[in-house]
């Protein structure tokens, strides 16, 4: 009688608490489910990093080619103004500087902020939104220009220069376009505020 209960009792009443017996009369731990190494009972999912070529959204593969700038452009609507750039792969920081043509050649220069980028790193879209017709005392780098609409940005009046920066902040590209791309490119014309990018890299565009 002994020996049948043995057999036939439950992990609780012959194996510690935790354990399961077995046909041969040993113990061993019960199954959790969980074949990882840790102490939780939950498996553990190990998602692909951008470091190892993939995203954390699942991407087959990350984008690895240069960073390059594929398009530029300016919209201005009465009080605010969009400076914008699109991207192959994600930039680490983006900068506009713009200048007028006409004397005494006011310029200022500010920050691209990310709008959306691709998740496998393929492309990023930037722009920086100002709000137009500051005093020169009051405009603001990534805020607020001098420059209006009408007397400037409608008029062709400004020479535009954005520059990127890849993840590891490597200047990767640089573009130019406006009413005087070459005196930009070459240092000659330069306003108040010079760039803090070197320009004489850049390539000249037509958005």
């Amino acid at each position: 009688m002994f020996l049948w209960a043995l057999a036939c009792g439950g992990a609780d009443e012959t194996c510690p608490t935790g354990q399961e017996l077995l046909a041969d009369g040993s113990c061993q731990p019960v199954p959790t489910g969980d074949d990882d190494d840790d102490d939780d009972d939950d498996d553990d999912v190990t998602t692909p990093t951008a470091e190892t070529g993939t995203t954390s959204t699942g991407c087959p593969t990350f984008y690895a080619g240069p960073t390059a700038i594929t398009d530029a452009s300016v919209t201005c609507l009465g009080p605010v103004v969009t400076l914008a750039a699109e991207t192959t792969g994600w930039a680490g920081d983006a900068r506009v500087y713009e200048i007028e043509q006409n004397t005494p050649s006011w310029s200022d220069e500010h920050p691209l902020g990310s709008v959306e980028r691709e998740p496998c790193g393929a492309w990023e879209t930037l722009d920086v939104n100002l709000t137009t017709g500051a005093a020169v005392a009051t405009w603001a780098s990534g805020t607020s220009t001098v420059f209006t609409c009408a007397t400037h940005y409608d008029a062709n009046q400004l020479t535009f220069a954005v520059a990127v920066w890849d993840t590891d902040l490597n200047l990767a590209d640089c573009v130019v376009w406006g009413a005087d791309p070459a005196g930009v490119r070459t240092g000659a014309h330069l306003g108040v505020n010079d760039p803090t990018f070197d320009t004489s890299g850049c390539r000249t565009i037509t958005p």
